[in-house]
């Protein structure tokens, strides 16, 4: 069995449970979110440090806070992991050792599925994956998940205490981890969890969800199905189903942002991700160009593999992030072609003795007044256009019942199912967006429809870079079982590590946009 599946008929029903819906009972009175950690490759084992592209540094908080919620109730409850847990895009590692080939043989045999060293080494694209990393087919997204497991060991074994004190853990699959797909890419993860302790029940307590969990009156997702930038149009697989068929985003981040990181760190933490490829496409322009030179013959190449409407979507992200160099150009064309509209008017016979004349200082100043406003106008012309294409990416406009495209989606998404007519309070949660909010959508006589976003613990900017530990917070949602109510009740909270062992949150601060207020 090559592990290559060609339909979804083959697949397990484990890959196609695309929703978990569990009971109140099932999962304890204390629900806690958490979303968009970016785990990537984690610390060297020799050295400490933290390989390149790394985003989560809050293995020693993370545990903390998890040993505190369990501190506080009999019953840990539901741990929701709620997309972008695992940085799959980003890890760019490759083995390239006799010893790294053998180790990914073993964890291979680990999981059931005997692979040889010499099978493995013919299976990489030497061209493309040893320059932007491994392809997400089961095998290679084994090797990359067993990195993400021994490059953050603390945070493994704080999920390791949650289910060993009762609790239990939904891993929801987003943009950044479609990998979690697999079937082997799950049992890696529950064997990573349960560790060395043998006695230990992991794979009853640890469950995966391809879209959504379901539970009394909430609705959880991971919420990138709602931007174009990052859902996936077409079938989930690609390559006759080898591969993961990846979104606009994930293709971009995987050939372009991945190395303009090592230009500009911590780039794909500025959101959203078109501001960052225009930010150092502005400030390092000749080193943006060499990289996109590298990288365009893979991302046409991922155009065709991934279809003509994603294949579309990757073409006017470009054309946008490029309307800048692009007035550039323009620029300096109308310049060259004013100076020379001078020589052609004139006589071919009296262009030598124009010509010095035409380079005073005064017909110099007079030129460039001319070409200048022209010019200035057509690069205007230009960034309108890359506007445009910007807004055709990410859709900006008003809602008839939100803030954002986001709650808009996921409040038309609910209204499309079965929300329980005796829920009193029914809440709608997602995270993707890095932005800890809350909206109510829905406020009538007997139901109250309320949008969560579950923010995330990276870095997290706007528009431009601030200092690493100002940009980042740890935040998270808590829901607690009410038997006045017969429902869960939220609180949107920041986890305060610099309090201690014995910390415990905050009610996070979150501050409505200007147009919301009455």
């Amino acid at each position: 069995m090559d592990g290559h599946r060609k339909g979804e008929s083959r697949e397990p029903e484990d890959r196609l449970q695309r929703n978990v819906v569990l009971r109140r009972k099932d999962a304890g009175k204390q629900v806690l979110v958490v979303s968009d950690l970016h785990l990537g490759s984690g610390r060297e084992k020799g050295t400490g440090r933290y390989r390149p592209r790394e985003n989560f540094f809050a293995d020693d908080a993370f545990y903390r806070f998890l040993m505190r919620q369990i501190s506080r109730a009999p019953e840990p409850g539901l741990l929701v992991l709620n997309g972008d847990t695992i940085d799959f895009v980003r890890i760019m590692g490759v083995p390239r050792t006799k010893g790294d080939f053998r180790k990914w043989r073993r964890n291979l045999a680990a999981l059931g599925r005997e692979r040889s060293v010499e099978e493995l080494r013919r299976s990489i694209d030497e061209e493309e994956e040893w320059r932007f990393g491994l392809r997400a087919d089961e095998f290679k997204s084994v090797w990359r998940v067993r990195r993400v497991i021994r490059g953050h060991g603390e945070f493994f074994a704080s999920l390791r205490s949650w289910v060993r004190a009762g609790g239990q853990i939904v891993f929801v699959k987003g943009n950044h981890d479609l990998e979690l797909r697999w079937p082997l890419v799950r049992e890696a993860i529950r064997l990573g969890i349960k560790g060395n302790e043998h006695g230990l029940r992991v794979s009853e307590r640890v469950r995966f969800s391809d879209r959504s969990v379901r539970l009394e009156n909430l609705h959880i997702e991971h919420g990138h199905r709602f931007e174009p930038a990052t859902t996936v149009n077409g079938a989930a697989t690609t390559n006759d189903g080898r591969e993961i068929r990846l979104p606009v985003g994930s293709v971009m981040n995987r050939y372009l942002i991945n190395k303009l990181e090592e230009i500009e760190p911590f780039l794909n933490n500025i959101k959203p991700a078109l501001n960052a490829v225009r930010a150092v496409a502005h400030r390092h322009p000749c080193r943006f160009f060499r990289q996109l030179w590298r990288a365009a013959p893979y991302v046409c190449r991922s155009v065709r593999r991934h279809g003509f409407r994603n294949g579309i979507g990757i073409l006017v992200y470009l054309a946008a992030a490029l309307a800048f160099f692009i007035g550039l150009v323009l620029l300096t064309g109308v310049l060259v072609v004013t100076l020379l509209g001078f020589a052609v008017v004139l006589p071919i016979e009296d262009v030598p003795v124009a010509m010095p004349r035409l380079l005073t200082t005064w017909h110099v100043i007079l030129l460039v007044a001319i070409a200048l406003p022209i010019a200035d106008a057509m690069y205007r012309a230009v960034r309108r256009f890359g506007a445009v294409l910007y807004r055709c990416v990410s859709r900006r406009r008003k809602f008839p019942d939100a803030e954002d495209r986001h709650a808009q989606k996921l409040f038309e998404h609910l209204q499309e199912t079965c929300i329980p007519s005796d829920a009193e309070n029914f809440y709608g949660v997602i995270g993707h967006t890095h932005r800890p909010d809350v909206q109510v959508l829905d406020l009538s006589e007997n139901r109250r429809l309320t949008y969560l976003n579950s923010g995330t613990w990276t870095p997290n900017w706007r528009d431009k870079r601030s200092n690493l530990r100002a940009g980042t917070e740890f935040s998270f949602l808590r829901f607690e079982w009410k038997p006045r109510f017969n429902e869960y009740r939220h609180s949107s909270r920041v986890w305060r590590d610099d309090r201690g062992v014995e910390g415990e949150s905050v009610e996070n601060v979150i501050i409505a946009p200007e147009r919301s207020m009455a």
